[in-house]
């Protein structure tokens, strides 16, 4: 009997892949486990197994389109064997609904009733356009009868785009799958999270005299951002209501703190984590930090490297930025913006100057969650758990 593949869920908040490639063709023959393609999704490359032995079939995605959740992609089953294909049309049609369109009717202009047109419209045209922003009127216009798919809508729309570039020329340049789920979280983020933001400066002087105490030879993993991994665990086990999220008019407070890490690469933002980081000395958080920024740059992160965060840092002080504001992931209550390095000069009592080397620490938080006081006295302690290095 014919086993159908379905796009898995491959780990938290990933709803969608792309295929990269397929490392096995129809009339192939697989064993159970055996990677039958390679898929891209916005925190790591991942592979597609067989559940099954025999010989795949069929596959119904090719390199660069994009499958969803539960989305039949492949079956695997005996050479020859024939399987049905009125499942595969019904998983495409299930929840199809008509365009919509009303046309006034021509031959008798004060007839109250309308031809309505009623078209089928595919679930992956329905999330393309979407995506692309065309409404439903304008999907009826396509043609007048027959079903509407995901191939109609991106004609439309490249139409549209002709049409504008008579006027002003442009180059269209698509998002990739990385830069897309981005974007989508980030509106979001923006959409639904009542979201504010509290900034402080933290003298480091005493961090940069640790970091070039404890920093040797033998171990060059030590940075400046490790080191605040390691004071902000301190400060949320003493402020646990920012290590959390909102859910239904619940606070969910983790018990561990999963720190994410915001790194940019060259096809997009990657968020990798670091797990259990209320048990790792720096040291180890150190060393841990170095090894998943590797993966990064190298393209090996894998499920586990990037579920389960519950605070994330972005840190853009190495690109010059004194200061910004970060977004909060819809899946937590609070992001922490790190700054540059600069110079503070400041008079002191008895007419002196003072020179410290600051960095700006900026909290984004979900107002649902935390309060403006609270905001203020956790970036205290930070401060004080920094400073007092």
């Amino acid at each position: 009997m014919a086993t159908k593949i379905f796009l898995p869920r491959l780990g938290e908040s990933i709803t969608e892949a792309v295929i990269g490639k397929w490392l096995k063709q129809p009339g192939d023959s697989v064993v159970r486990g055996e990677v039958l393609a390679e898929l891209e999704t916005a925190k790591a490359m991942m592979e597609l197994e067989s559940p099954a032995k025999g010989t795949l079939l069929a596959v119904f995605a090719k390199p660069g389109d994009t499958v969803h959740l539960e989305e039949l992609i492949a079956v695997v089953g005996s050479a020859g064997e024939e399987w049905d294909l009125k499942e595969k049309d019904q998983a495409e049609t299930k929840d199809t609904e008509p365009a919509g369109l009303v046309v006034d009717n021509k031959d008798n202009f004060n007839n109250e009733k309308k031809n309505v047109l009623r078209l089928i419209v595919s679930p992956n045209a329905k999330r393309r356009a979407k995506e692309l922003g065309i409404s439903r009127e304008e999907i009826a216009q396509i043609k007048k009868e027959g079903r509407i798919t995901a191939l109609d809508v991106e004609a439309l729309i490249r139409g549209k785009k002709e049409l504008f570039q008579e006027i002003v020329p442009f180059q269209s340049i698509p998002l990739n799958q990385i830069q897309a789920i981005t974007a989508r979280r980030m509106q979001q983020s923006m959409q639904s999270i009542p979201q504010f933001s509290v900034s402080t400066e933290i003298c480091v002087d005493g961090l940069i005299r640790f970091i070039e105490k404890k920093k040797t030879s033998e171990d060059p993993k030590l940075t400046i951002t490790a080191v605040l991994i390691w004071k902000l665990t301190e400060a949320l086990l003493k402020h646990p209501r920012l290590n959390s999220r909102f859910e239904n008019d619940y606070v969910i407070q983790f018990s561990d703190i999963n720190i994410a890490v915001a790194v940019a690469a060259d096809e997009g933002l990657f968020v990798p984590v670091i797990h259990q980081v209320q048990k790792l000395s720096i040291e180890e958080i150190a060393k841990t930090l170095y090894e998943v920024v590797e993966k990064t740059k190298n393209k090996r992160l894998s499920v586990k490297d990037t579920i389960g965060a519950t605070f994330t840092i972005s840190n853009l002080g190495m690109k010059g930025v004194t200061s910004f504001i970060p977004l909060v992931d819809p899946d937590q209550s609070a992001i922490l913006g790190i700054g540059a390095l600069h110079d503070n000069f400041s008079w002191g009592s008895t007419s002196d100057i003072h020179h410290d080397q600051v960095i700006t620490f900026t909290l984004a938080a979900d107002h649902r969650v935390i309060g403006g006081a609270e905001a203020a006295d956790f970036l205290a302690t930070l401060k004080l758990f920094i400073e007092t290095l």
